[in-house]
């Protein structure tokens, strides 16, 4: 009994942290009125707690292992509440920029340590199912979050969004102190500090999450800015790679990788995660700027995806012990990919039911692809190693969501502006369809009380509009046609893996021979 006590308690903790971030997207418009700041002074709202997260993820196997996980994983609990009521009241943005670094670093080892904690906890054969539960609590946060903020921001105060994780972080903090017990071989300590593997890896995983998070809205390498962070990351990272490896200590532990089939399932789902983020920028996006949706359908939108990744991942946890797990994850990435392809297809005139037809299967899809590599990959490693493997999965998670975004967006940004040029070229006083147009754009125009000079300027006006809606949609369909072949690259891929399904009396995936 105590240990599904654990995985709830991981599930909520899991699910708050989710919530936070996705409440705070929604909210950052009215935070930007709030703080007197810029669109480019309140994303680092977004900016500081994802870099800060990524830092810390990759360090809390180590963490973990130097303070005692169950003392770090309350501790990083209180942190993360605390921050997040003290964000609420920050009277300046730069007071909320520096508590939402404090808060990334919570809840970052909140969630790969209690990833970590599901796996140790339950034997093989209820894996699965365990990190099913654990996995409720985030499908939780991201359904509940976008109507959440939305609806927090528009009939409160963009404050009370950081209020809502003080009941959740009470109730975990007292099941940890009750239930949670730290596994024997974490009596034994590291001995010493790795700080130049801490440094390194700050830089680097830093450097790198700012220029992900901040290219596109600095032109990428065209800024001074992101050449210099360029620079610092790349030897940064190459010369932690070697720290960490000659190091007998290391805050990271790299030799995890050795195991094939751990590190094919971290490639995997830094894809899953390419894809899965990158669609969802999509969709919401398209929904709010080419659809004219609020805040609320949108998030109805995105949350109905979710709603159906509840189904898959229960049934993959189930089905996890009977079934190969590789033909699971292969239709899981068939039909994410068969998503994309049909939102590749949506137009203009597109009902919501079919605006969130995509978002419903690539739910599905994900479930499938999530539940088997999640489980599959961290039960290759050895117990002893978990928290270090939980720390290394989740950085590759984020960074493939991170990279995701960064790409379709800026894939999205320079399309339109493709598409719009050759639109334009096209469009000349001499084509007879672009005269008809114009003039039926202006006798409408007239009959509504304008004067035939300014019924032809408002003609001109629509349809540059018009093309410019045409150019943005047509950049969309591209973006969703990238992500749809991204996802079905996956399906090779996985072939690599080792075994076929979880053995029911191993701590490993069993292997054919």
């Amino acid at each position: 009994m105590n240990k599904w006590i654990i995985a709830i308690m991981a599930s909520l903790s899991a699910g708050m942290e989710i919530l936070d971030a996705s409440v705070v997207n929604v909210a950052l418009a009215h935070m930007q009125g709030g703080l007197s700041a810029g669109v480019d002074e309140v994303a680092w709202v977004l900016t500081a707690y994802l870099v800060s997260n990524a830092v810390i993820l990759p360090m809390t196997g180590w963490l973990a292992t130097f303070f005692g996980r169950k003392r770090f994983f309350i501790f990083c609990t209180i942190l993360f509440a605390t921050c997040s009521a003290l964000a609420g009241i920050a009277p300046t943005l730069a007071l909320m920029v520096f508590l939402r670094v404090l808060q990334g670093l919570g809840g970052g080892a909140l969630t790969a340590t209690g990833q970590a904690i599901v796996m140790e906890s339950f034997p093989p054969a209820e894996r699965g199912m365990a990190m099913a539960v654990w996995a409720a609590g985030s499908v939780a946060g991201s359904i509940s979050g976008p109507i959440l903020g939305g609806q927090i921001a528009d009939h409160f105060s963009w404050r009370w969004v950081f209020y809502l994780n003080a009941p959740m972080a009470a109730l975990v903090i007292l099941l940890a102190i009750l239930f949670l017990h730290d596994p024997p071989y974490l009596q034994q300590r590291v001995r010493r500090i790795d700080g130049w593997g801490f440094l390194l890896l700050v830089v680097w995983v830093g450097c790198l999450q700012i220029i992900l998070g901040r290219g596109q809205r600095l032109d990428w390498f065209n800024s001074r800015w992101i050449i210099g962070l360029a620079f610092l990351a790349v030897p940064a990272f190459l010369f932690f790679i070697i720290r960490e490896l000659v190091t007998e200590e290391p805050v990271v532990d790299l030799r995890v990788l050795k195991n094939r089939t751990f590190t094919i399932g971290i490639i995997l789902m830094a894809l899953q995660n390419f894809g899965f983020y990158g669609a969802i920028v999509l969709i919401a996006l398209f929904a709010q700027t080419l659809m004219g949706y609020t805040t609320l359908q949108t998030g109805l939108v995105i949350a109905s995806g979710a709603v159906t990744s509840v189904v898959t991942i229960s049934l993959a946890g189930r089905l996890l012990t009977l079934l190969d797990y590789r033909i699971m994850i292969g239709a899981g990435a068939l039909v994410s990919g068969l998503a994309m392809l049909k939102a590749s297809s949506l137009s203009l005139e597109a009902s919501f039911f079919q605006v969130m037809m995509p978002r419903l299967l690539l739910g599905l899809g994900l479930g499938w692809m999530w539940m088997p590599v999640t489980t599959v990959s961290l039960a290759a490693v050895p117990r002893e190693k978990m928290g270090y493997a939980s720390g290394l999965f989740n950085l590759m998670r984020n960074l493939g969501g991170s990279f995701g975004i960064a790409v379709v967006t800026t894939i999205l940004s320079r399309g339109a502006q493709t598409h719009q040029a050759r639109l334009v070229a096209h469009v000349t006083p001499w084509d007879l369809d672009v005269q008809e147009r114009l003039g039926t754009m202006a006798a409408a125009f007239q009959a509504a009380g304008s004067d035939p000079f300014t019924a032809e300027k408002q003609a001109l006006g629509r349809l540059y509009t018009q093309i410019r809606q045409q150019a943005s949609l047509l950049a969309f369909l591209d973006d969703f046609r990238l992500i749809a072949w991204l996802l079905f690259a996956v399906i090779p891929l996985m072939l690599f893996m080792k075994g076929t399904k979880m053995e029911e009396d191993s701590t490993t995936p069993r292997e054919r021979t």
